[in-house]
């Protein structure tokens, strides 16, 4: 009986929900910690002309950070286990007779969820490196040079690939929704939470703007990236809608 396979959708869906917020909140930290370090480096570089290597003492690394690290971890959990959790509910219409994309949404739930969680994770905690110029004043007279400084930053291209897989998933999610909403017990509703979900899933991508590290781009591009995940909240609030609904099919 798909009962027990739908109401593990309709958790799936409360928690996708907190799994949106979290991005939301993830997205407005992330543009914040790039501005932070974006002026981080633009200080240093202008302090160390100053006062040499005391720059990197008098200028302290953003805390944004370690906020952001934080956010990272909490949605990557959310992403796995939401996905997981909205995969068994659309397994549940494939048993309940709704078709092969019933299937295809367990797949994606479960796999793409999985993948784009850990990339997300990996790409905070793999971190890449620029090199910051820093300038040594002279101590005395003929000693002067500039040495290149590493500044740690999160490897927004694996962040990006988490994403883009999360794209690719969320859009045959909805895809899915779409496909089986006439064996759930509100097919209007199975369709928006569908077509919202794809509209969401392709504002995702443009968080690729924000690898430039250009404070006016990675704002526009964290803007953007934040109507997705509003755009997939909503569609997570619906679908544990339709799951529960349709329990009894």
């Amino acid at each position: 009986m798909p009962r027990g396979a739908l109401l593990t959708g309709a958790a799936g869906g409360i928690l996708g929900s907190i799994t949106g917020i979290t991005g939301v909140l993830w997205i407005i930290v992330n543009i914040n910690f790039a501005v932070d370090i974006y002026n981080y480096s633009e200080m240093l570089g202008l302090f160390s002309q100053l006062y040499g290597l005391w720059a990197l003492a008098m200028i302290p690394y953003p805390s944004s950070g370690f906020l952001f690290s934080t956010l990272t971890l909490l949605l990557a959990i959310f992403i796995i286990v939401s996905c997981i959790l909205l995969g068994a509910g659309f397994y549940g219409t494939y048993q309940a007779g709704g078709g092969v994309m019933g299937v295809v949404g367990l797949i994606f739930g479960i796999i793409g969820g999985s993948a784009g969680g850990l990339f997300i994770l990996l790409g905070n905690f793999i971190t890449s490196a620029k090199l910051v110029p820093l300038f040594v004043v002279p101590i005395f007279e003929g000693f002067e040079g500039i040495i290149p400084y590493p500044v740690f930053t999160p490897n927004t291209p694996i962040i990006w690939l988490g994403l883009m897989v999360l794209t690719v998933s969320f859009i045959l999610l909805g895809v899915s929704s779409i496909v089986v909403r006439e064996i759930t017990a509100n097919s209007s509703a199975s369709m928006a939470a569908g077509i919202l979900s794809i509209i969401g899933a392709c504002f995702l991508v443009l968080y690729v703007l924000m690898q430039f590290e250009f404070p006016p781009l990675a704002i526009l591009a964290g803007i953007l990236t934040l109507v997705g995940f509003i755009l997939i909240f909503v569609a997570f609030v619906i679908w544990a809608v339709v799951f529960a609904t349709s329990r009894d099919i």
